[in-house]
Order: structure tokens, then C-alpha cells, then sequence
């Protein structure tokens, strides 16, 4: 059954999740894509970027990450991948054309033939301030949050539990946090040691079976330009990132 559900309040049969970069799909939701997908449920990873980093001097980056992307998917068990390939926009978002400077409501307008003909039903997609700073999560939440509005479909905001990974050792969220140069403002809702939520805010939680957790590490190895090993082979990994949450938009 479903961890998600539709607006009716049934188990929801095709979920929509959009992945700011190649490997996003597989840090913040690969256990509960391997579950939904295990069960029956058609799961779509939306990927925004190429994931090519701007300071970057490998010009065969992207497509290393294209695959890299098309791998986790399959060890995940997605159904579907749509890799719109919009060029990164780094940490300081200053990029020309990049995915954070476009018309996010435009590009959600432009889904809306995806949404019907894969019968979405649900929408997962970056928590308000995109979960850290970097742009391209923030833009990814715009784009899911218009695409909630336009289509009217459930909506989940993915996100880490800021007080669960308080006990652990650092998530790859935490460096990347470290990494960015500023955050934006942050609503009052979500006032919290970041990145992340606080637990009470949280209404979804998925813990990884041990097959979605082996998948989940499957995919981890799979980005190997951007996750180390010693990441898939911590004895915390399964406390670190068997766990998923998600906080439902009303």
C-alpha cells in the first residue's frame, strides 16, 4: 500500500517526485520509491538539472551524471524518468539560463499533459526553503508548488528530520548546507536547527525495508561521481538514510 495517498484520502496510484539534480531523487526518496514502485504504484522521477557544476572542468560531467541518474532509477525501481536537463545553477545561482533563473510557473504549465497522461495523483517535491540553500532546490519547490496549484493533486514536501540526525553522524544534507553561502528567510513554520524540520512537523515517515534499503544503497553507489563510498559503507547508514519524511500540503 501506499505511504502517500490522494486527495480522496485512498492509497495513491502514481506519484510524481521532482529531483532538483541527479542523485536528489535517490538521497531524500529512493527507499519510498523502491517501496511505492515494489507495490504497484507508477512512481516518476522528474529530474530538473544536468547536474553539470558550473566551477566544474569536466566537460563530460553531465553526461556522467545522466547516467549515473538512469542507473539509481533502475535499482530503485522507477517507473518513469523525465530528465529536463536545464543547466545547473550553482551555489551562487547566477548562471545564465540556468534551471533557477526560468518561469517556474511556465515550465508547470507545460507538465500538466504529463500529470494527466501518467494519472498522477500525488506531487513530492522540496520543502518551502528547498531544504538547504542551494537554488535549485528552492526553484524545484516553486515548480512543485505551482504544479500543485494548477493540477489540484495531493502535494508532499520532502524534507530530513533535523532532530532524528541530530544523534548521527552528518547527513550529506549537512555539507551541502555548509557549502552554500547564505540561506533565505525561512517562515516562521520552519524555524529550526536546519537543515531540515523539526519532528512535530513532519506527517509522513517511511522506514526502509531492507530491500529498499539495499536498493537505496544501490542507487548511492550508482552516483559515484558525487557520493563517496565510505557514504554507502557507513555503519550509520541505515539510521542516517533509512529513514524518509515528508510533510503533507493542505
Amino acid at each position: 500500500m501506499s505511504i502517500l495517498v490522494d486527495n480522496s484520502g485512498q492509497p495513491a496510484k502514481s506519484v510524481l517526485f521532482i529531483a532538483p539534480h541527479p542523485d536528489d531523487e535517490a538521497i531524500f526518496t529512493g527507499a519510498t520509491i523502491h517501496h511505492l514502485s515494489s507495490k504497484g504504484v507508477t512512481t516518476t522521477v522528474l529530474c530538473c538539472t544536468d547536474g553539470l557544476d558550473p566551477d566544474s572542468t569536466d566537460p563530460s560531467l553531465a553526461s556522467t551524471r545522466q547516467r549515473e541518474l538512469k542507473e539509481s532509477c533502475r535499482v530503485i525501481k522507477a517507473t518513469n524518468l523525465i530528465y529536463m536537463g536545464f543547466p545547473d545553477s550553482g551555489l551562487a545561482g547566477t548562471v545564465p539560463e540556468s534551471f533557477a533563473t526560468r518561469d517556474q510557473e511556465k515550465i508547470a504549465h507545460s507538465l500538466i499533459p504529463v500529470i494527466k497522461a501518467l494519472g498522477i495523483d500525488a506531487l513530492v517535491y522540496d520543502q518551502d526553503d528547498g531544504i538547504y540553500a542551494h537554488p535549485d532546490h528552492a526553484a524545484a519547490h516553486q515548480l512543485g508548488a505551482q504544479l500543485a496549484a494548477i493540477s489540484q493533486k495531493a502535494s508532499y514536501l520532502a524534507t530530513v528530520d533535523a532532530e532524528h540526525l541530530a544523534f548521527f553522524p552528518p547527513h550529506l544534507v549537512h555539507a551541502a548546507a555548509q557549502a552554500a553561502p547564505s540561506r533565505p528567510p525561512i517562515p516562521q513554520a520552519h524555524q529550526t536547527p536546519r537543515p531540515g524540520s523539526v519532528s512535530a512537523e513532519i506527517s509522513h515517515v517511511h522506514i526502509a525495508s531492507p530491500k529498499d534499503l539495499a536498493a537505496k544503497r544501490a542507487a548511492f553507489t550508482a552516483h559515484a561521481s558525487q557520493i563517496s563510498p565510505d557514504i554507502v559503507t557507513s555503519p550509520s547508514f541505515k539510521e542516517i538514510y533509512g529513514v524518509e519524511w515528508f510533510i503533507r500540503q493542505t
